[in-house]
């Protein structure tokens, strides 16, 4: 009954129905009105055409079934937190807010190399405040050194330019680079 219906699959004209063998389908059968199984797929779900069918009238049945994944398709909720995190983090950063920054990097595994509106990384604002903690956290979380900021400066610039000699060893010390120039040319 459901399958002639034509605001389905109707009893005439060229119609495909299609019978799919999935392992990553969610069940959403509780929420539809059909009294059949209902799946959603994932975004990024391989299928490959087993056969089709010919059930005569015009109708067919395609059969699929899902084939494995090529890589990361759906993104994860731990890498989600973790860019939640970063954006917490750098929302600190503008605010300037050197114990909120602390204890996110303490609290989990941000994404540490977000950039604000001026290009700028948590890794340029702690050098700019001349934190060296805050500075020793995001190296050792893999802060990127030589990001570089709408002027092209380095948080190793930063650290020179605001005179702090201990952010600019830390971050010697972490291998950023010497030479990098900002847009106007300054080392």
């Amino acid at each position: 009954e459901v399958l002639s219906n034509p605001m389905f699959l109707g009893a005439t004209g060229q119609r495909t129905m299609f019978h799919l063998e999935v392992q990553s389908g969610v069940d959403i059968s509780r929420y539809s009105g059909l009294p059949e199984s209902e799946v959603i797929l994932l975004p990024g779900t391989r299928l490959e055409v087993q056969g089709v069918l010919d059930i005569g009238s015009g109708a067919n049945i395609v059969k699929m079934d899902e084939q494995p994944a090529l890589g990361l398709l759906v993104i994860s909720p731990l890498i989600h937190l973790s860019i939640s995190a970063g954006k917490d983090l750098l929302e600190a950063c503008e605010k300037a807010d050197r114990e909120k920054m602390l204890n996110i990097l303490r609290s989990g595994n941000p994404e540490v190399n977000l950039k604000s509106v001026r290009n700028r990384t948590p890794l340029i604002y702690a050098a700019m405040y001349g934190w060296k903690d805050v500075v020793d956290q995001l190296i050792e979380a893999k802060a990127e050194l030589e990001a570089v900021d709408e002027d092209k400066s380095t948080a190793l610039y930063w650290a020179a330019d605001y005179g702090d000699a201990a952010v600019a060893i830390k971050l010697l010390n972490a291998k950023a680079l010497v030479d990098a120039a900002t847009a106007s040319g300054n080392t």
